[in-house]
């Protein structure tokens, strides 16, 4: 249902790389051009601070902080996750 969503949002944000991962652990990598790939890390902190200040925790990860990790719980339920 997560990978659904976020390949739902690489097609409709520019911004969005690439989403990747296994199971319940999910990566969106945000870039600032989609064709070159190159690293959006100052737009990911933004996310990242934005999200604390809303009470949701959010971890940055990659090489080069330009990616937002998603690790669900495995008891999480289909309407936790559309919220």
């Amino acid at each position: 249902k997560c990978t659904a969503k976020f390949n739902e949002w690489a097609k409709k944000y520019d911004v969005i790389g690439d989403v990747r991962g296994t199971g319940c652990m999910m990566g969106i990598e945000f870039v600032t051009d989609k064709a070159k790939k190159t690293p959006a890390a100052d737009l990911v902190a933004n996310i990242v601070n934005a999200a604390v200040k809303k009470g949701l925790i959010l971890e940055s990860a990659g090489t080069y902080g330009n990616v937002i990790r998603f690790l669900c719980p495995l008891c999480v339920t289909d309407a936790q996750i559309d919220a």
